[in-house]
């Protein structure tokens, strides 16, 4: 068993506005950006919002500064939901997606669905909310590792679909038509992201708007390579930059609040892994795991 050990030169803090420190960094020098930014006129009181007819006119200079600082294979994660109001959803967020395809330049690659947990609410015109997208873009064809995210399943497919059949049913000819045998196998997980946050009541470093580290730590592995550098413009607590550090990836942290960039430095220097007990028997196989995948590095 293995101790893992951050290394904390890794890790750069700048505290001070998004916009500004984002311009302090070179040009194609990031591999990946995974933040949440406060959400427009939301958690009043607990650090400055932006009301959402201002929102689309404050992000987009950020927006074009990530383009410029992103590497060419590099991947731009935003995690943010709007909000309801007088019986409906705003639609801010939405105008802003468009926004940062069309003013800022960015590749639209894919919206990912983050289910969180049902928060808990009163009975409403509306279902429990359980879940908050992220938009992911790029500047060119972003890279991805398949291979550092594959989950173990029952239901791999085990012949490809699309070879040419006849459906009697719809009477077309192609592909997609017939199910393909599932068997069991390795296969990438799709784009609904089971993440919950539910562990999160009792964490110590508070924040109102966090996100649990094992979902960045999925992100980091898809879309950023081996000692890649990754960049958090709202850092918040730290968990990206924690994160980042745990994967052995080098981070740029920025944080306008002073009180944040203390806790994600106290978080960094009173980290310790978490050590698992290796089982005396190797037969791992038995349980659906390939015995020569090392579960047990911290």
């Amino acid at each position: 068993m293995s101790i893992l050990k951050l290394d904390k030169t890794a890790l750069n803090i700048l505290q001070g506005d998004a916009k500004e420190k984002l311009c302090e960094i070179p040009d194609d020098s990031i591999d990946f950006i995974f933040t949440s930014p406060p959400y427009a006129e939301q958690r009043k009181g607990k650090y400055e919002g932006v009301p959402a007819d201002k929102y689309i006119e404050w992000f987009i200079p950020i927006a074009k500064e990530i383009k410029r600082i992103l590497k060419p294979t590099g991947s731009f994660l935003l995690n943010i939901k709007s909000h309801c109001e007088k019986g409906e959803r705003s639609l801010y967020v939405y105008e802003l997606i468009v926004a940062i395809k069309k003013e800022a330049g960015l590749k639209f690659v894919d919206e990912y669905v983050w289910y969180k947990s049902k928060i808990p609410m009163r009975n409403s015109h509306r279902l429990p909310d359980a879940w908050e997208p992220i938009f992911h873009f790029s500047k060119e064809k972003n890279f991805i590792n398949h291979d550092a995210i594959k989950i173990r399943s029952e239901s791999t497919f085990g012949s490809k679909r699309g070879y040419s059949c006849y459906n009697e049913q719809t009477g077309n000819i192609g592909g997609y038509h017939d199910i393909a045998d599932q068997v069991s196998g390795w296969t990438t997980p799709d784009n609904i992201l089971y993440f919950p946050t539910a562990l999160l009541v009792k964490d110590k470093y508070k924040h109102p708007a966090k996100f649990p580290i094992e979902l960045a730590e999925f992100l980091i592995k898809a879309f950023c390579p081996a000692e890649g550098t990754i960049c958090d413009p709202f850092c918040g607590s730290g968990t990206t930059a924690l994160a980042a550090l745990k994967l052995d990836r080098k981070c740029i942290a920025i944080e306008i609040a002073n009180k944040y960039c203390k806790i994600i430095k106290d978080r960094i220097e009173s980290y310790r892994p978490t050590t698992i007990k290796k089982p005396q028997s190797n037969n791992l196989s038995k349980y659906g795991v390939d015995p020569n995948i090392d579960l047990f590095r911290e």
